[in-house]
């Protein structure tokens, strides 16, 4: 694994052994955040970002590495934690992050923290595979209501598994499937906008 653009362009990211933390790969990642940048531009200047599920780290140091303001991320990994850290400091941006050792729907201070940080204009998250944290994730994305009008919530999942296209104020804008991964990507939407997709 490697940061594909910015400021810790071509660092090494310090990968897991075996198959207990799927990392994304770098195709994927990039690919995801063409796309990103596509909706949002390429200034990443004043962005916050959450990377849920983080592992580690990869997504979320890439948007460090491209400018963004501030990371959190959040993993109830020991293990992810710990590569987590140890690739933060590799791309010298631990500074410009907040890691959190929890488990995002089991731990009441997971609210407060991501309320405290909120709003954000990209959240990610890459949950393991088909156990139903994705669905999960936007629940909680959607009831908590963290993301700025003008943000993007990219869920990455198995190709094969269905979500859900809307949960107020979520609506599904894109999805692309690369071989056993699909990328799903939500935006924040006003209520009149909602009323207008559910009567077409």
């Amino acid at each position: 694994m490697r940061v594909i653009s910015g400021a810790a362009k071509g660092r090494r990211l310090t990968a897991p052994r075996g198959l207990q933390i799927r990392p994304t790969t770098d195709f994927v990642k990039e690919a995801m955040f063409q796309l990103i940048e596509n909706r949002l531009g390429d200034d990443w200047e004043g962005r916050v970002v959450l990377d849920l599920f983080a592992g580690t780290g990869a997504l979320g140091i890439e948007a460090l590495s491209r400018g963004a303001t501030l990371c959190l991320f959040v993993d109830n990994s020991q293990e992810s934690f710990h590569l987590l850290q140890k690739n933060l400091k590799v791309c010298g941006l631990a500074q410009r992050s907040r890691t959190y050792n929890l488990e995002l729907f089991r731990h009441k201070k997971c609210e407060k923290i991501t309320k405290y940080y909120a709003p954000f204009q990209l959240i990610l998250a890459d949950p393991p595979y088909a156990t139903g944290c994705s669905i999960a994730t936007i629940h909680f994305v959607a009831k908590h209501d963290i993301m700025a009008p003008n943000g993007i919530l990219v869920m990455e999942e198995r190709e094969k598994v269905d979500l859900p296209l809307q949960e107020w104020p979520l609506s599904c804008f894109d999805r692309r499937s690369y071989g056993d991964t699909a990328l799903w990507f939500y935006e924040r939407i006003e209520e009149k906008t909602m009323k207008r997709l559910k009567e077409t």
